[in-house]
């Protein structure tokens, strides 16, 4: 695989792009050890069977800079096997807290609250449960979370033996 090879190449050209090249430690290390290489303000993970829409960027940084959202979720749609809305329960606490989880992990936050949390949790690492977690902690600190009536968001369902999310749940 020449992706790493490729990567550098870009970054070389353009300084915006920062390489995080680690060991496989698993998920919740690969994100806390991207987020804390960023430089932004904001952080929108993103995962490699995600994509979004070209004005998503554009739509959350509006939302979450003129709003006291300090969470701001894109709609979702699946695709692949079939297309559907990606249906997710009304975002309030009851529901967090109901294990109905109502933010997916592709939500654009402030990176300052990712470090006043502690980042994402490892004790959690390939459970699929780190962002849930993350967004509790948002909860229990009085913030709020939204997410967009547009669909922005595309989820690509994998085969089964491809996917860890390939069970139905909500992540």
């Amino acid at each position: 695989d020449e992706a790493l090879k490729i990567f550098k190449q870009y970054a070389k050209r353009d300084n915006r792009i920062r390489i995080v090249d680690q060991k496989n430690m698993g998920l919740v290390y690969a994100k806390n050890n991207g987020v804390a290489a960023a430089r932004g303000t904001y952080i929108l993970p993103l995962d490699s069977d995600y994509m979004i829409a070209p004005n998503c960027l554009e739509v959350l940084h509006k939302i979450i800079t003129t709003t006291d959202y300090s969470v701001v979720c894109p709609a979702g749609v699946k695709f692949g096997r079939k297309n559907e809305l990606w249906r997710l329960p009304k975002v309030n606490k009851i529901n967090m807290y109901s294990w109905r989880n109502a933010i997916h992990n592709s939500s654009l936050y402030p990176k300052s609250l990712w470090e006043k949390y502690g980042g994402y949790n490892t004790e959690l690492n390939n459970q699929t449960l780190e962002d849930y977690d993350f967004w509790l902690s948002f909860l229990d600190d009085d913030k709020k979370l939204t997410r967009t009536k547009l669909p922005m968001f595309f989820y690509r369902l994998k085969p089964k033996a491809e996917s860890r999310n390939h069970s139905g749940s909500n992540k």
